[in-house]
């Protein structure tokens, strides 16, 4: 070898390798910040009842001292990538935290939890999860009004994150595909949030 490439090397070891670390250090500390800014608590949820796909009664008590992914889904045909995203979530997250999700799904005329259980390919036996159905016209009033969804996210697919004091986090549209990067970017540092 070279004098001139041994100088080269010991130059990358020496200054290339401690500047790329400070940047992979410092894009980190940044994501973080932001996530910390978008995660400050927002609204408490409003009282609610609600039944699951078994019928047995969800409130506002049966979330309370977990942090949620809270899934409002409408009626329409993205609902099982929409399902599909919200699995691989819970997957990735899982090896570190424990996350529950609770999701609310619209239900056409005509179809039945079974129906919609299998369609979605929801995780029915999944502790961790809540799933209710009510019929596609009430889901999004129904939403707005417990979780207080702001206005440009009304009448669209949302995630929400609901702390262990049932105060709302952040909301992600799901047919925004930089939503849904800010939703992987900010759970970890949600679930990790201290109580």
């Amino acid at each position: 070898m070279t004098q001139q490439i041994k100088i080269a090397l010991v130059l990358i070891i020496l200054i290339g390798l401690p500047l790329f670390a400070y940047y992979f250090l410092q894009s980190g500390t940044r994501m973080r910040k932001e996530a910390m800014e978008a995660l400050k608590p927002k609204i408490a949820i409003s009282h609610f009842q609600n039944t699951d796909w078994k019928d047995r009664t969800i409130s506002e008590d049966s979330l309370k001292g977990s942090k949620w992914l809270v899934a409002v889904l409408g009626a329409d045909s993205m609902n099982r990538d929409h399902v599909q995203k919200l699995i691989k979530l819970n997957q990735q997250s899982s090896e570190e935290f424990t996350q529950k999700t609770y999701l609310i799904a619209g239900m056409n005329s005509g179809e039945t939890a079974d129906y919609l259980n299998a369609l979605l390919s929801v995780p029915i036996h999944d502790p961790k999860w809540i799933i209710s159905y009510m019929a596609a016209d009430h889901v999004f009033p129904f939403s707005a009004s417990v979780f207080g969804i702001p206005e440009e996210y009304k009448n669209t697919s949302v995630a929400i994150f609901l702390d262990d004091k049932q105060q709302i986090r952040n909301y992600y549209k799901l047919s925004d595909s930089e939503d849904v990067k800010k939703l992987v970017r900010h759970l970890p540092v949600f679930l990790s949030l201290k109580k």
